[in-house]
């Protein structure tokens, strides 16, 4: 029909309508289409010639009549998925489709959305929009057989974009775009499938428009931590792909923020050839370990910083800046890898780091207790994670976030967890010119490090102290059963009230340490190696003032304990201290014990125990100077590390007054 007496347009009610579709049906459908398409656009939708400056949209195509078409169908099979109640209702107005709904239904998922089609404006445009809700991608995909490759659900996904102009480049230019989520999930996979973080996404936002810059805001939590997201860029979809494409990213999280800037062209883009400028800053490194599944120590505030050069194959950060309290540390990071026949990386991954540092405060790195061995599930019970949003302090359990494949809750990792050194080999290089403890100047600091075939090695840590030396080589193995250790330390002339101050910045402590160790160990337990260790342990110290109160170590609690007990509460210093001690399956059994005071010296024997951690010592001390009524009675030394007494068997008591009137009567 027509419109009326005075139009030429044609008019139409077009309907369709069926129970079922199948793939055959829209093969004919599909066939019938094609008889429509005019050459020019068939020449405009071939991809191999589509190009920035090519027309995307014809200059004739309109519609010459108005009408209206209703689709309805029951069921839709595309061969590998169902797609249910199917309903579009196009609506034609002079030369335009005005805006028109249509809907459809996959699984339990039901799609709701509009498209309107304007060619006949100067700017021709497209509008559609679509929303869902309760959608969930994975099993979405799985109605089309496709494995998801990412785990994300939406209570809410709602999508509008307004395309306009004839030209590709014109598109993006001239283009809107919003995309919107609400009460989401996404799992993030860690590197190695190293289990999986999952973020909440209470609301996400992108959007972007001509002439001003794209936006994305995320707001969530990761377990009870809330996390922001804020990504500012000059419209990936809207803006000029002759101008460098500029991205600020922003992320606070757990008292932690990472923030990223990039400047790319689209060819790099393309190629994957990207410059980054990256920083990480946090007031405690230790607030990441419950987000990464990490045992990261308590160090802080902190800054990492950098200029970030990436490719598919290999990745630098350089002018590296890496701050932590006033120390700061210069330098870079290169990680690259192989690539199979496939063009896949090929694991273990390589990665070589370089600092150096004019100075180093070492009372920037305070470690509160942290050990790389950390009793996991103590710490956690032990410690509070103060999270902070809108000037609001919430106290929150410092509870393991990061699931595993099983979807359980793991403990936090180890650094030397063996999941993680399997795909890493690395080489560590530090150099420092002068290290200071406080007010005290160390001199010139020297660390290599490395991590081979699953292996951390440090070899060595040196310091150059005034007058003497610090040296270190240690080494760490952690398979799925057990760990091997081993560690050799010499230590020449080193003042240890640099010790003390660390502890007591007004200690007056002064005196030399020496110290030679060499132990190796094989444990079940990373927490057990001490109790398995063999070697020796040989270590002197010629004190000005050695105070208990000072080193909370058992070894200076029994010294400063048996003095009274050695001089007869008499007013004595000691000279020296030195032991020799040769150590099987953690047991220290003496070689040589000597203690000289400026009253007596004492010899002793005995043994120390880490696999129950007691002590058991005997000391027989030698009055320097001739005394009448010297009994010469011997000292024991027994209990724990932490719960010990010093006193005097009864037998000894009886043996040296045995002594005392054997020696008289010979003496008569």
């Amino acid at each position: 029909g027509y419109k009326g007496l005075n139009s030429t347009s044609p008019t139409f009610d077009f309907r369709i309508a069926a129970e079922t579709l199948g793939v055959e049906q829209l093969q004919e459908l599909e066939a019938l289409s094609r008889t429509a398409e005019i050459d020019a656009e068939k020449e405009i939708f071939k991809l191999e010639n589509l190009f920035w400056d090519m027309d995307i949209l014809p200059d004739d195509l309109k519609f010459f009549s108005d009408g209206d078409i209703h689709i309805n169908v029951k069921k839709i099979n595309v061969g590998t998925a169902i797609i249910n109640d199917v309903g579009f209702d196009a609506g034609f107005r002079d030369g335009k489709m005005i805006s028109s709904p249509f809907q459809a239904t996959v699984g339990d998922e039901t799609f709701k959305g509009e498209v309107a089609l304007d060619f006949e404006s100067d700017t021709p445009s497209v509008r559609f929009s679509l929303n869902t809700d309760h959608v969930h991608i994975p099993k979405l995909l799985q109605h089309f057989n496709i494995t998801s490759p990412i785990y994300a659900t939406a209570g809410h996904f709602g999508v509008e974009f307004t395309l306009r102009g004839r030209r590709a480049i014109d598109i993006l230019k001239l283009s809107e775009v919003m995309v919107k989520i609400e009460n989401g999930t996404w799992r993030v996979s860690h590197i190695g499938g190293l289990g999986e973080t999952e973020i909440t996404v209470a609301e996400a936002l992108y959007t972007t428009s001509p002439e001003k810059p794209a936006l994305l805001k995320v707001v969530g939590y990761i377990g009870d931590i809330p996390v922001a997201i804020n990504m500012t860029e000059n419209g990936m979809f809207t803006h000029d792909l002759s101008e460098p494409f500029f991205m600020s990213l922003e992320v606070k999280v757990a008292e932690t923020d990472l923030k990223v800037e990039a400047h790319l062209t689209v060819q790099e883009i393309i190629q994957s050839d990207l410059r980054l400028h990256v920083s990480l800053t946090g007031d405690r490194m230790d607030s990441l370990n419950t987000l990464f599944g990490l045992n990261l120590p308590p160090l802080g505030p902190y800054e990492i910083s950098g200029k970030l050069n990436s490719t598919p194959s290999n990745a630098t950060l350089k002018n590296m800046l890496v701050r932590i309290g006033k120390s700061q540390l210069k330098g870079e990071i290169r990680v690259w890898g192989e690539k199979n026949s496939d063009g896949n990386l090929k694991l273990p991954a390589y990665v070589n780091s370089t600092f150096t540092a004019d100075s180093i405060q070492l009372r920037d790195f305070k470690l509160e207790g942290w050990s790389p061995f950390q009793d996991i599930k103590q710490r956690v019970a032990e410690q509070t994670a103060k999270i902070k949003t809108g000037g609001i302090s919430v106290e929150s359990p410092l509870i393991p976030i990061v699931k595993g494949v099983n979807d359980e809750e793991e403990e936090l990792k180890s650094l030397f967890n063996p999941q993680f050194t399997r795909y890493i080999e690395a080489l560590l290089s530090v150099e420092v010119k002068e290290v200071l403890s406080g007010n005290d100047k160390l001199g010139h600091g020297l660390l290599t490090a490395r991590l081979k075939d699953g292996r951390f090695m440090v070899d060595p840590l040196r310091i150059d102290i005034p007058g003497g030396s610090l040296e270190i080589t240690a080494g760490i193995k952690v398979s799925e059963n057990e760990t091997d250790a081993e560690i050799t330390m010499n230590i020449e002339h080193l003042d240890y009230g640099v010790l003390a101050r660390r502890l007591a910045p007004q200690s007056a402590m002064k005196g030399w340490l020496y110290l030679d160790v060499d132990l190796r160990s094989r444990a079940e337990n990373q927490k057990d190696l001490m109790q398995s260790a063999s070697g020796h342990f040989d270590f002197g110290v010629t004190p000005e003032r050695l105070d208990a109160g000072v080193f909370d170590l058992w070894a200076a609690n029994v010294v400063t304990s048996i003095l009274p007990l050695l001089t007869h509460k008499e007013e004595s210093e000691v000279n020296c201290l030195a032991a020799r001690f040769d150590m099987q399956n953690g047991i220290m059994k003496h070689k040589e014990i000597l203690l000289d005071t400026t009253k007596v010296q004492v010899h002793g024997r005995g043994e120390v125990n880490f696999l129950d951690q007691k002590i058991h010592l005997r000391l027989l001390p030698h009055p320097k100077k001739p005394q009448f009524f010297n009994l010469a009675t011997p000292l024991v030394i027994n209990g724990t590390f932490s719960d010990f007494h010093v006193g005097v068997n009864t037998g000894d008591i009886l043996g040296s007054v045995v002594r005392f009137i054997t020696l008289s009567l010979i003496h008569i």
